[in-house]
């Protein structure tokens, strides 16, 4: 039962970004500071969790390396984005754009031979493009 109010916070979370990243640009922050704090943020939370959990995150050079390309390619440079574009574009179309990148992956993969076909994910996606 825990892990289905998880589940429902963390979309409840996730469906509110777009608007607070609009009202947050909106009444000056700077997207760069924005960003920072948010990375800051996620980046103290997974080293307490690890922590508690007694587990040290690997900290050799081809860890480190790996992390900073997922971190900028997967965190910052669209956060980045997004906050500058919360300055010129509505909030509904920065949820939809959104939206369409976890949408995307399943096709993706697809494409790259990645993944094989199943019909309930084909499904799963279908449902999240009426959702959107």
């Amino acid at each position: 039962m825990l892990i289905y109010l998880a589940l429902v916070f963390c979309g409840g979370i996730w469906g509110l970004v777009p608007t607070l990243a609009k009202t947050v640009v909106e009444s000056g922050a700077h997207p760069l500071g924005l960003t920072w704090w948010q990375a800051v943020g996620g980046g103290v939370a997974v080293l307490c969790i690890s922590l508690l959990r007694g587990r040290r995150l690997p900290l050799d050079r081809h860890h480190v390396g790996f992390y900073c390309v997922c971190g900028f390619l997967g965190t910052v440079m669209p956060t980045v984005v997004m906050f500058y574009a919360a300055r010129h574009v509505s909030a509904g179309i920065i949820a939809i754009l959104m939206a369409a990148v976890a949408i995307m992956a399943y096709p993706m993969a697809l494409a790259l031979k990645i993944d094989r076909f199943q019909w309930v994910r084909a499904l799963g996606l279908r449902l999240g493009l009426i959702g959107v």
